[in-house]
């Protein structure tokens, strides 16, 4: 289940949303946005009920992780790292 889940997040994150983003806003600003939206989206997956803590937390975690693997799509524009990268 996580896979599946993680390859389809990444399909519509980064293949999809952050590319067509990159055209639009330049590059380091759609994987930013990206990153954050993707951050997000993972308050309600993993929150606790604490909006305030939940949002930093997201943004802190997720976040990050969405900035590195938004440059790793960038960069190479395959979905293996990025897969790996989710590891």
């Amino acid at each position: 289940m996580f896979s599946v889940n993680s390859l389809l997040e990444e399909v519509f994150y980064r293949r999809w949303l952050q590319t067509r983003w990159e055209h639009i806003i330049g590059l380091w600003p759609a994987i930013t946005l990206t990153s954050l939206l993707w951050a997000v989206w993972h308050v309600g997956i993993q929150g606790t009920g604490h909006l305030p803590t939940d949002l930093s937390s997201a943004i802190v975690n997720q976040g990050v992780q969405g900035l590195f693997l938004g440059y790793l799509w960038s960069r190479y524009r395959l979905m293996w790292p990025i897969l790996l990268g989710m590891l």
